[in-house]
């Protein structure tokens, strides 16, 4: 079977090759001394020619010599090359395995590091998981992982460990320092000032989440679906210009501080199902509010804007206007023409 030959191999001079193209000059050459002897017999120099001849053939035969060891040259050179080629193979993944028992020694201090009690230790292991997965792409998921689970821990007394972790994710996924596909699940996760404006995420999950401070989401593009299904945001919630490409799921959250969705896209409807407004809101025109309630005994004036075709039914009975577990009056926000 023939091999393939590797790029920078090259062509070795088959023995086929030397055998045919000595044979033609063989022949040639005692074609030559038949036919001188028999065309120049009376001629006193045809015995000079026929020597000059078989001095061709002399070197004929030093041309194969030289050939057979050029081939052996060429056989030679094959297999160094070959060796050397398998040499940086090996070489390669040796290189790959240690740079793969790096980080994975790297991962497991820094992560030791996050774990720690003192505040400047775990600082310090949080900048060695940034960096060795900012220079070590297959890391990023795992690193991504760990960091949300830590925001989705109990709240300890180091406020400025969760802030910073906070300000690691929003980093990468801004055009800077930009880590492509992470997915952030910060299902449960005590938030605090979350500034995630201008970013792009391949998927959220704020199931359940508390907000406190500002939650800033403006000009963030969701690629895929964003769940902020039962999340409570205390403090003012941004998502102006924000662009939701896949699922924006909104159900039973609860907006305590005006929430802000001017000139928000939704590629597909966003769903604020059970919904509570406690203050302001701005919506556009692609959501889905049904059964969202909307406090009306504020002693100040806010600014509400509903999407085209929706109001605020006040309620008919006493009853209708409590919500469970909320201090106020509520409406519930209705297509326009609804009655009841």
């Amino acid at each position: 079977m023939a091999t393939k030959r590797r790029s920078g191999e090259y062509p070795i001079l088959s023995s086929q090759t030397i055998a045919v193209v000595f044979l033609l000059l063989l022949g040639g050459a005692v074609a030559a001394i038949w036919w001188l002897l028999h065309a120049y017999s009376n001629s006193p120099d045809v015995l000079a020619v026929c020597g000059i001849v078989v001095i061709g053939a002399g070197a004929l035969g030093s041309w194969w010599l030289a050939a057979r060891r050029q081939q052996l040259a060429e056989r030679t050179l094959r297999e160094n090359q070959r060796a050397l080629w398998h040499a940086e193979r090996a070489l390669q993944h040796t290189e790959f395995d240690a740079a793969q028992r790096r980080m994975a020694e790297l991962y497991t201090a820094a992560a030791g590091q996050l774990s720690a009690g003192q505040e400047t230790v775990r600082l310090a292991g949080l900048c060695a998981l940034e960096a060795a997965a900012h220079h070590h792409p297959p890391a990023r998921e795992s690193v991504v992982n760990l960091l949300c689970a830590l925001l989705r821990g109990p709240v300890d007394e180091q406020p400025r460990v969760r802030a910073a972790v906070q300000r690691v994710l929003a980093k990468h996924l801004r055009p800077e320092a930009f880590w492509p596909d992470v997915e952030l699940d910060l299902s449960g996760a005590e938030l605090t000032d979350v500034d995630l404006s201008g970013c792009e995420v391949a998927a959220v999950r704020f199931t359940g989440a508390v907000f406190h401070g500002t939650a800033d989401f403006s000009r963030t593009r969701f690629i895929g679906d964003a769940l902020f299904n039962d999340a409570t945001f205390h403090g003012r919630a941004r998502f102006d210009e924000a662009e939701f490409r896949g699922q924006a799921w909104f159900t039973a959250a609860g907006f305590h501080e005006h929430a802000g969705f001017g000139r928000t896209v939704f590629q597909a409807p966003g769903d604020f199902t059970a919904t509570t407004f406690h203050r302001g809101a701005e919506l556009g025109s692609a959501v889905t509010p049904a059964d969202a309630r909307v406090r009306l005994d504020l002693p100040f004036e806010v600014v509400r804007e509903w999407p085209d075709g929706w109001q605020v039914r006040p309620p008919i009975v006493e009853a209708e206007g409590a919500v469970a577990g909320l201090d106020g009056v509520w409406g519930e926000l209705v297509p326009v023409g609804r009655k009841s």
